[in-house]
């Protein structure tokens, strides 16, 4: 029951995520293309070229490789900032996880207890398996 909880909260973590991704990407390319056309490194030729909606250009990697050399390199410096904001903008959940970590305990696996039948001699002290991996790892030396 605890695993089937473990996984939904894993793709749920995965679709929020993958949104928060895609979303910050897209504004900061707007972002990017926008000041770009204000600050007139982009003339307005290529700005209507783009229609308005850059993302409907992009239909796979060669479809990049149809616009102008300087358009290109707008478009490809654009898509660069806006993965790098992409990235950044999980910087909070990491540190979220991070203080979340810290509340964790060490889970201890229960040992059958030697004086129970299940239990056979020779298996060696089940109480502390490091020393136990010590001891044969010098033994078989």
């Amino acid at each position: 029951m605890n695993v089937v909880r473990i996984l939904q909260f894993n793709f749920f973590g995965g679709t929020i995520g993958l949104a928060q991704l895609s979303a910050v990407r897209n504004s900061q390319v707007r972002a990017y293309i926008s000041a770009r056309i204000q600050d007139g490194t982009l003339n307005t030729t290529d700005a209507l070229s783009l229609d308005g909606n850059i993302f409907s250009h992009f239909t796979s990697i060669q479809s990049i490789e149809s616009f102008d050399p300087k358009l290109l390199h707008t478009i490809t410096d654009a898509f660069r900032e806006g993965v790098r904001w992409a990235f950044i903008s999980l910087i909070p959940w990491t540190a979220l996880a991070a203080i979340a970590a810290i509340g964790l305990r060490r889970i201890t696996e229960a040992t059958p207890s030697t004086d129970s039948p299940s239990g056979s001699a020779g298996e060696g002290d089940e109480k502390d398996p490091e020393q136990n991996r010590a001891t044969s790892t010098v033994a078989s030396r």
